[in-house]
This record gives structure tokens, sequence and C-alpha cells, in this order.
């Protein structure tokens, strides 16, 4: 092996376990920030770090959405499955959550700016 191709190599092993290890430290699905829920009347924002209970409206009634302990669960659903009720709690940057039946969509995201804005 010539001498070029040695070092060469060694530059990109030595880059590749960088990369490795920068990737390793980093904290899967970042710092979340704000819950942003998604219904048929609008889009809502609010800071995860306020605990508080939302009723937002979808063609079937009424969804309750809990933000508490920096998570998000779906309290109760008028929807027949209750498949978004019995969904784990969100808490994670890009995480989501849906009641496809009252048009429900729940978001977890770490930009923007909040203030418990209605679009």
């Amino acid at each position: 092996m010539r001498r070029t191709t040695w070092i060469l190599d060694t530059l990109a092993i030595l880059l590749s376990l960088c990369v490795i290890a920068l990737l390793a430290t980093r904290r899967p699905g970042g710092t979340a920030a704000y819950v942003r829920i998604q219904s048929r009347d609008g889009v809502y924002q609010y800071p995860l770090s306020t605990d508080r209970t939302i009723s937002v409206m979808g063609p079937l009634g009424a969804t309750v959405i809990q933000i508490k302990n920096r998570q998000v669960v779906f309290l109760s659903s008028p929807c027949p499955g209750q498949d978004c009720v019995h969904h784990a709690p969100l808490s994670q940057d890009g995480a989501f959550n849906a009641c496809l039946p009252n048009q429900v969509l729940v978001t977890i995201e770490s930009q923007g700016e909040v203030d418990d804005v209605t679009t």
C-alpha cells in the first residue's frame, strides 16, 4: 500500500469515528418545546412545559388532550376505536398522535414561538 493511500484511509477512519461519537452522544428526538394541535377549527400551540388540559372540537365532538410533566396524552375522544386514547404519551420532538375519525392531530415540535396561538 502506498503511503498516500494509508494516510487517506487513516484520516477517513478517524473522521468516521468522530461522526459516530458525535451521533452517539446526541439525544434522540431533541428537546421538545411545544405542542401543536391541529383540528378543523385551526392550529393551537402550547408550551410543553406548562401543565394544562385542552378540549378540541372535531366533527364527532370534543377530544380532550392533557399536557402534564412534559408529556402529552389524549384523555378522551368520541371516536369509536379509542386508538388515540390508548397511545403512549408523547414527549420527544417529532412525535405525533392523531384521532383520525375526529380529525385532531397532536405533534411535538422544538422550534417556533409559543403563545397559545390559534391560526
